[in-house]
């Protein structure tokens, strides 16, 4: 284009009102029988339009785009029956007469089209947000520019750990013989992850078979704590074709500016319970923020009470006019303030997921692990879309999708496959459906004939949908039937146990008849398993009645059955109260015959049902008395043949047994929580 020239591009035009500054026009004056009245429609060229017309792919806006960015090499634009525009800036012809040869197809219907379109619908609520997921997936793949054709995860099994160098799992898709078409696993086209976090790249290799891709073997160093029941998983990568996005950098740090706007007010554990599945939120692209109900708790600075453990009562502070709390956990802070009349979490550190793509700093910093690590934010990229997809809330991957969209449209690639419709779909609120004195015409019609003249001519609407505002009482009666077939077998599981202790009178005396009958409501019978308490019988005890001495814990092992005259047994967990008043729900993996048990080592009949352990990794049982009913937790921290070498006794309830005439073991599952909370022992009472 000459220097200093300028681009004017007009299409004739047609519209119901004319434009302000067109001068030059004809007109066609009709009678419309559906408005019953004379229409005018004016026509004129126009510099006007931002939407192809007329069966054109190229709005004027556009086509004027193209000439003015010079981007226009190798086109073959025909703009009539016989004329055509043509560029090739590839030479430079400075003939006076130029030839010009030009070959083009003539067959028609032979290149690829589109013949199927979706239309995705921008915002929306939280619950009727529209999300398309062919879309989703190549943002995704364009964003994380890999992607994985082959994925495996195996859980960690002892037989894995027995070599002194590395821990070694065999994976078939790390040999180029599975599947077909793929080369061996290298560094370059594989990421791992143990338990969601990226193993550095210095500590994995590969032992790949040259004949049996069952054999294919991936070697983790032993500098990484691997334990059994880890989760390792394997991804082979591959490049993404036909990326959205030109500038890779600037789409992700719009991607994350978009996500950072989405998180922040989502509380991690409580939006995303699950996310230790997917991603490590402290690695490469990912960190933890400070999480806040609303701004004014963006920062904190004054509060009425500070604790640096959970184990106080809140509830009974704040009745009692402390309104406000700071926890100094070992993890994180958390503030509790009174919002909305209630008391409620309003702020916790590192509890706000954070993505940031700017000065990454990789854990190897070198050519040889750089792809490992780029390939790495790709499957982190792919593990966070996929815990994102779990929340409920669809409009925050809504407006993802469209943000990514909008920024695509920023860089001018002007992709032909994705383009904003003039469609419009048109809510209607009427007033309340309800009986008036008068008659009230329906202002539909009304508002239809508004929107089509005020409406630019090439808009159409889609959709109308007439929402009428009207609150009704309905009085009924609702049934819950509920079968379930529960067994509690209590035994001699009491909180009670038999002894000469009688709470509330002389330990001398052990006849409950020398004692005269209390009636009820006259004694305070006091505090019941909140704190640790000394029997009652001695001095500063608590009045209980005439009972047996209470313990401050119990165990109530529960069985269930698939039928109600319980012969399939289904599964057995146990309901454990704790010196602290707390209560535990604890699974029974498995149980076994316990054939002795010198206070140091259980010998157990079936030893295949308990874990292996270490000092770092032990195992929690029950240890149960059959003759007295009493049961023990503890745990060990060896496991030998049919030898388990137990490390500390008395946790959670504070009772020791000794074994009866005949015993068990119950290998446990350890919950979360209790593990949390930390182990109670009788002397840290």
């Amino acid at each position: 284009m000459v220097a200093g020239s300028e681009i004017n591009i007009k299409q004739w035009s047609k519209s119901e009102q004319l434009p302000e500054g067109i001068t030059k026009f004809t007109t066609k004056v009709y009678f419309d029988t559906t408005k019953n009245k004379s229409i005018t429609e004016y026509y004129y060229w126009s510099e006007v339009g931002n939407s192809p017309v007329a069966g054109k792919t190229l709005s004027i806006a556009e086509i004027k785009m193209l000439l003015e960015s010079g981007d226009i090499n190798n086109k073959f634009i025909p703009i009539s029956n016989n004329k055509i525009l043509i560029s090739n800036n590839a030479y430079i012809f400075e003939n006076e007469s130029i030839d010009v040869s030009i070959e083009y197809r003539v067959t028609s219907d032979i290149s690829a089209k589109h013949t199927d379109w979706k239309f995705v619908k921008e915002g929306g609520k939280y619950d009727t947000s529209v999300v398309d997921g062919e879309l989703q997936r190549q943002m995704i793949d364009s964003i994380a520019n890999v992607h994985f054709e082959q994925y495996d995860q195996k859980k960690v099994e002892q037989s894995m750990l027995g070599d002194p160098n590395h821990t070694i799992i065999t994976f078939p898709i790390l040999s180029g013989l599975y599947g077909g078409g793929r080369d061996d696993a290298t560094i370059n086209d594989t990421v791992v992850t143990l338990n969601s976090k990226i193993i550095d790249a210095s500590d994995i290799g590969f032992d790949i078979s040259t004949t049996n891709p069952n054999l294919a073997k991936l070697l983790i160093a032993k500098s990484v704590t691997v334990l059994p029941d880890d989760v390792v998983r394997v991804y082979r990568m591959i490049p993404t074709e036909n990326n959205w996005f030109t500038n890779l950098q600037i789409a992700r740090e719009n991607f994350a500016s978009i996500l950072n706007k989405e998180l922040s007010n989502k509380h991690l554990t409580g939006s995303f319970p699950f996310y230790k599945d997917f991603i490590e939120p402290d690695q490469l692209a990912l960190s933890l923020g400070d999480w806040y109900l609303a701004d004014e708790y963006k920062e904190i600075k004054r509060y009425g009470y500070l604790s640096k453990t959970r184990n106080f009562d809140m509830l009974k502070l704040y009745k009692e006019g402390v309104t406000s709390f700071k926890l100094e956990l070992p993890t994180h802070d958390e503030y509790y303030a009174e919002h909305d009349g209630a008391l409620r979490l309003v702020h916790s550190s590192k509890n706000a997921l954070r993505l940031s793509y700017n000065d990454l700093v990789f854990p190897e910093n070198d050519q040889a692990s750089a792809k490992y690590y780029e390939n790495a934010l790709g499957v982190q990229i792919h593990e966070l879309m996929g815990l994102l997809i779990t929340y409920p809330k669809r409009n925050l991957l809504n407006n993802l999708l469209f943000g990514m969209i909008n920024y695509m449209y920023t860089e001018k690639t002007h992709p032909d496959w994705i383009f904003k419709s003039s469609y419009i779909d048109i809510t209607m609120y009427h007033r309340d459906l309800r009986q008036y004195a008068i008659y009230q015409r329906d202002s539909e019609e009304d508002i239809l004939e508004y929107l089509t003249e005020a409406k630019p001519y090439h808009t159409k609407i889609r959709t109308k949908t007439r929402i009428y505002g009207k609150d009704e009482l309905i009085k009924s009666d609702v049934d819950i039937e509920e079968k379930m077939e529960i067994s509690l077998d209590f035994g001699n599981h009491s909180r009670y146990i038999e002894s000469d202790t009688i709470d509330g009178g002389d330990e001398q005396i052990i006849d409950a008849d020398n004692y005269v009958d209390i009636a009820d409501g006259t004694w305070e019978q006091g505090r019941l398993l909140r704190t640790r308490q000394e029997y009652t019988a001695e001095a500063g005890g608590f009045d209980t009645g005439l009972l047996p001495t209470i313990l401050d814990s119990s165990t109530v092992m529960v069985k269930q059955y698939t039928d109600a005259t319980k012969t399939t047994h289904d599964k057995t967990y146990m309901f454990v109260y704790d010196m602290f008043g707390r209560g535990w729900r604890i699974g029974v993996d498995a149980e076994s015959t316990a054939t002795s048990f010198d206070g140091t080592t259980v010998v157990v009949d079936t030893p295949a049902s308990f874990k292996t352990a270490s000092k770092k990794n032990k195992k929690l049982i029950a240890f149960e008395n059959e003759t007295t009913g009493v049961i023990e937790f503890m745990t060990y921290n060896k496991k030998a043949s049919q030898n388990l070498t137990i490390d500390e006794r008395g946790l959670y309830t504070g009772l020791h047994t000794a074994p009866g005439s005949t015993s068990k073991v119950y290998a446990l599952d350890t919950p979360l929580e209790m593990v949390l909370h930390g182990k109670l022992k009788t002397e840290w009472i």
